[in-house]
């Protein structure tokens, strides 16, 4: 805003001279024209040099190793501090706040403090695919299922070739019993990035993982013998090789079933540069 005015007023003021210096006010509109955009151009470089020294410093917090969970959080909040001090600038660019909201909102995650990430997801521009994905988890953690799917669907939408969001929006849905929609969202992103095997190895993951679970559903459990000697059960850790003429019942073991090992999504950082600040790296 403050940035728009100053330009249109620059504008203005050239065009007026033009016009004072006897020429017609439509000959005075080109050159004016050329002074608002190239005054605008030049001001919101000026604010987003500002913003970038901001978010160099906030980088610089975070991209250092904590010794201990007590200096990782108060790095965490440093950072906090140094970014919010840039939502001056909201007043002076378009975009400027919603992009430090995204920011903040992650950093906020990451510590747990998810009140005030929703606070900073809410303001958050909608084309920062990786906040949204975050807001979509945030969601997750919270049961708010509808807003969940809500939440990631922007997240999809933005950064269609992310991997990591198409992976960790099927998770989520995984999680909460969803596995068809789960499958979908896995399709969707093999057809949107059909180059990406990970997102090929996925959506095969899953649909294998489905195939086994109906056949066990299927089939009754096998009993382990009892009267095999403990000399012949494999040693921990090497597979059993079936003999072809056993004289003892062969051990089958179990059949199992692919579970995750984190029930909380985007649980670290990374952090890397952009042209406007820093990049929040999630996984």
């Amino acid at each position: 805003m403050y940035n728009l005015l100053i330009a249109f007023a620059i504008g203005a003021v050239v065009t007026l001279l033009v016009r004072l210096s006897g020429f017609s006010i439509w000959a005075g509109l080109v050159p004016g024209v050329l002074a608002f955009v190239g005054a605008f151009v030049l001001l919101g470089r000026r604010v987003a040099m500002k913003v970038q020294a901001l978010s160099k410093t906030a980088e610089k917090e975070l991209s250092t190793q904590p010794a201990n969970q007590r200096e990782r959080q108060q790095r965490l909040d440093k950072a906090i501090k140094i970014l919010q001090d840039g939502l001056v600038y909201d007043r002076w660019q378009f975009m400027i706040g919603a992009e430090i909201h995204a920011q903040i909102g992650m950093i906020y995650y990451v510590s747990k403090n998810l009140d005030q990430a929703q606070q900073n997801f809410a303001k958050a521009s909608p084309r920062n695919y990786m906040a949204k994905a975050m807001q979509g988890a945030l969601y997750y953690q919270r049961k708010d299922y509808s807003n969940m799917e809500a939440a990631f669907e922007q997240a999809v939408k933005s950064g269609k070739k992310e991997a990591i969001v198409w992976a960790v929006y099927a998770w989520c849905l995984v999680q909460i019993k969803e596995r068809d929609k789960a499958l979908k969202v896995m399709a969707r992103a093999v057809e949107t990035n059909p180059t990406e095997e990970k997102l090929k190895a996925g959506l095969n993951a899953l649909q294998n993982v489905g195939t086994t679970a109906a056949s066990d559903d299927q089939q009754p459990p096998r009993p382990v013998p009892t009267a095999v000697e403990h000399s012949t059960l494999p040693a921990p850790g090497r597979p059993h090789t079936p003999q072809v003429c056993p004289s003892q019942p062969i051990v089958t073991a179990p059949r199992r079933r692919i579970t995750g090992t984190s029930r909380v999504p985007f649980e670290s950082l990374s952090i890397s540069s952009s042209s406007f600040g820093f990049v929040l790296t999630l996984r």
